[in-house]
């Protein structure tokens, strides 16, 4: 009985680009190679898109924004929360300060907006490379960089419109360009910069941001805080902040199923063909084993095993290729995209392990099922026809 199966698996296992019938076999291949691949790449896309704009639009709103409403004393009013209540290690928090300037530099003129903080915050540091700043340095995105072509130690000014009841004043100041930062972000690059704070604090627009060691435990923190604060403070996220950029990304995940399900069904389908095919094309074959006393579920089990190699290596290969595909674009961002648009400048990739373990799954059960079927068909052959069968 031994042989006999081992002869019934050779029979199935013959190479088929012999058969007449190999462009169907090339099919199932191809389909689940093609199936597996585009999963991979637009599950990819899609949570390296949820991930870098929810990352970057946390570093320049904050995790967590506290404004006082009232027009007057903001900076101390602020300033006095942050010594008395804001005192957690859950949290760093930062006096912020903007300033609404002009950026003139060899007869170039912008509008660009200076966070000003009293020490820059580690995480912006570091997801920018931003060294310690001084007095007078300023930090500008690399699209207002290219913009005015500038380059690092190269000098600006910087003119600060200021209005009072005897009418308008300015005040020049030189600053040196101490860093360039680039995010993807089109909107911060060209009109976002980073400075120190002066000591002039009490005319400026002024806020609290918070920066979470974990955050995972936003919406608990602010909980808390928006317990202990009433009007005139005035909390938000960084969630709601960006509310309509984040929709965006939850919106573009609803079709992912619709395309999971079209994708599998075209696999699935493809594979039941070319495995009908092998089952014609092995019905002579079927027939001769089952006059030797072969069972019909060895002869199940043999065409099962068959048939999950078949699909299988298609699903196997199809997660390699779309894993090379992904690396590629994460390591040299070959595909760009219109910033003003989708937010980032190339097609962002997040690589987790769930996605291909998903695809795997998914395509081991689905290729189960397309086999079943042609399983079926091959039992109910009779010996005596399949002997026949030419």
């Amino acid at each position: 009985m031994k042989n006999i199966n081992q002869l019934l698996s050779k029979e199935l296992k013959q190479k088929r680009e012999k058969s007449k019938f190999s462009f169907t076999h090339k099919l199932a291949f191809f389909s689940n190679l093609i199936g597996a691949m585009i999963l991979i790449v637009a599950f990819s896309i899609l949570d390296g898109y949820q991930y870098y704009l929810r990352e970057k639009s946390a570093l320049f709103s904050s995790h967590i924004k506290i404004e006082y409403l009232k027009p007057n004393n903001q900076s101390s009013a602020l300033l006095h929360l942050q010594n008395s209540l804001l005192n957690s290690e859950e949290y760093k928090s930062y006096l912020v300060t903007n300033d609404e300037v002009l950026i003139r530099h060899k007869g170039q003129v912008e509008g660009i907006l200076i966070k000003e903080y009293p020490t820059i915050p580690k995480v912006i540091k570091e997801a920018f490379k931003i060294g310690n700043l001084k007095e007078k340095e300023i930090v500008i995105g690399k699209e207002l960089a290219n913009k005015f072509n500038l380059k690092e130690n190269d000098s600006v000014l910087t003119i600060k419109i200021n209005k009072s009841e005897n009418g308008f004043s300015s005040d020049y100041t030189k600053r040196r360009i101490a860093g360039i930062f680039q995010a993807g972000f089109s909107q911060y690059e060209s009109n976002l910069a980073f400075a120190l704070q002066d000591t002039i604090l009490a005319e400026k627009n002024a806020y609290l941001e918070l920066y979470l060691t974990n955050l995972d435990k936003l919406r608990d923190v602010a909980q808390i805080i928006r317990k202990k604060l009433n009007l005139p403070y005035y909390i938000s996220t960084y969630e709601e902040l960006n509310s309509g950029m984040l929709n965006w990304i939850e919106i573009q995940k609803e079709p992912i199923p619709i395309i999971l399900s079209i994708v599998s069904i075209v696999a699935i389908l493809n594979s039941i063909t070319s495995l009908i095919v092998l089952v014609i094309e092995k019905s002579k074959s079927v027939g001769i084993m089952r006059s030797f006393g072969t069972s019909n579920r060895m002869i199940i089990f043999q065409f099962l095993k068959e048939g999950m190699k078949l699909s299988m290596v298609g699903i196997v290969t199809g997660v390699i290729f779309g894993y090379s595909l992904v690396t590629i674009q994460d390591i040299f961002q070959i595909v760009k995209i219109p910033s003003e648009i989708y937010y980032l400048d190339a097609l962002p990739i997040k690589k987790e392990l769930y996605q291909y373990v998903l695809i795997l799954i998914l395509g081991t059960v689905l290729s189960f099922l397309s086999v079943l079927i042609p399983s079926f068909i091959l039992i109910r052959i009779k010996t005596l026809k399949a002997i026949k069968f030419n």
